[in-house]
Parts: structure tokens; sequence; C-alpha cells
């Protein structure tokens, strides 16, 4: 009896503990495809603010033609509707773009919520116009099947007039103010002013540079061609809205799979 009490260890034992491993690795196989459908299932939702660059201004509009059907807006009445069939002007900034490589990357619905207001300015930011942007966002019914998955800004041609020395903290304060409202640090991604010509847009173009909060990145467009009026062409506002997807993908997935600088 004791040999086989041994014997029975030898071949037994560890055949039922492969087996529970089998067991187990299944398990957690089913649990993580469960949650990776549900995932799949999720909206991100994306708010545009800022001022007329984020709008777009090109003179030409990029077709809707192709656009996904996954491509959603929030209407002024607070409905989703589909990007190919929405009044919400798009088509002539980085925002389609933008939301075209995300979808492109990650199979998902994509959300945009358009706060961004002509010849806004960073106080603006911080007053009436941070308040109207809340509201819009509250009003997307955001929850389980649709995340608030980042807040793309372009803003501070205004203060490159009047030489504004206090852009950065003004900045990193309307960051605070979502963030405490909204209840989460989501992402926040910024695009530097162009070299434009004004008389203080270096002094902008440095201060944004020096913006060093978790969770926020800058991306640069001094490399695009700017017009007199100081928007972007279409061209320019393509690749503004692949950067942004760049850097929205860097910081949640850590690569990039089609996406290239």
């Amino acid at each position: 009896m004791k040999y086989l009490k041994y014997y029975f260890n030898i071949l037994f034992v560890p055949l039922s503990l492969t087996f529970s491993l089998i067991l187990l690795s299944v398990q957690m196989f089913l649990i993580l495809s469960l949650v990776q459908l549900s995932d799949q299932k999720q909206t991100l939702v994306f708010v545009l603010a800022g001022q007329s660059n984020m709008v777009g201004h090109a003179k030409v509009a990029m077709s809707k033609n192709a656009l996904s059907p996954q491509i959603i807006v929030l209407s002024d009445n607070g409905n989703w509707e589909k990007a190919v069939d929405s009044n919400v002007e798009l088509d002539r900034g980085p925002a389609l773009f933008f939301a075209e490589k995300i979808h492109e990357e990650t199979g998902k619905t994509i959300g945009l919520i358009q706060c961004a207001v002509d010849s806004s300015s960073i106080d603006q930011w911080n007053g009436p116009l941070f308040d109207s942007c809340l509201e819009k966002i509250k009003k997307a019914n955001l929850g389980n099947d649709k995340k608030l998955a980042a807040m793309l800004f372009m803003q501070g041609e205004s203060e490159a007039f009047n030489c504004e020395l206090g852009w950065k903290e003004k900045f990193t304060g309307m960051v605070f103010k979502f963030r405490k409202e909204l209840g989460f640090e989501f992402p926040v991604i910024f695009a530097q002013i162009a070299d434009i010509s004004t008389l203080c847009y270096r002094s902008i173009q440095e201060q944004q540079e020096s913006i060093t909060i978790s969770g926020v990145r800058m991306i640069k467009s001094d490399d695009l061609w700017v017009g007199s009026d100081l928007h972007f062409n279409l061209e320019g506002y393509k690749v503004l809205g692949e950067r942004f997807a760049r850097s929205y993908l860097d910081i949640n997935y850590g690569f990039f799979k089609k996406i290239i600088n």
C-alpha cells in the first residue's frame, strides 16, 4: 500500500495539477474574451475644445462620402448623429481625420463633442466656454457604453496678439477644473500654435512647451503652412488629425499599428 500511494502521488497528482491549470487558463481566456467584447462595443468620446483651428477653417471641406458610419457627433440638441448626416461643422478641421484614424486603429465607434469657438481666449475657457462645454459633455449620456476618452485642445492665437503671460497657468487651471467636474484624470492633448505673424507667438509657444501635467501631451504644428488668417489648409488639418491620433494611441496603447509620422 505504501508503494501504491507513492506511485499515485507521482502519476496522478501532477496530472490533476496540470488539468487544474488548463481549466484555469480556459476560464481566464473566456473572461478576457468577454471583457474585450464588451470593451469593443464601447464608444470612445472625444471633446474638441479651443478656437478657430479646432473648429476648422480650410477653404475646401473634407469629403464625408467615405466616412465610416461609426463616427458620430453630438448635435446641438444633445442627440448622437452619424457624422455623414450631421450638420455639425467638422469637415474643415482636424477632427474627422482624427476620428477616422482612431476608428481604423481600434475598430471602435468614435464620438465627437464640438465645443470649440472661433476667436475664443484662454480666459473664456476658464469662464463661459468652460461652463457651456461642461454642459454639453453632461448631455452626452456618458456611461458604460460611451467613455470619455480624451480632450483635444487648440488655442493660443488670441493671446499671441496681446502677449498674455499667464497662458500656461490658465490652461493648467482649465484642465484641473474639467477633471474635477468630470471626476477622473482623462487625457488632454493640445496643439502648440504655429509660427504665425504676431508679436508674441513665440512667448505662447514657450509657455505651451513648458506644460508638465500628468496625462497631458502636446503636438507640434510649426512645420505646417498657415495662411494670413492664421488657419491651416486641409492638408495641414489632416496632418494635425493624425498627430492627435498618434499621441492618443501612444498614451493608451503604447504603440501604433498603421499611423506614422
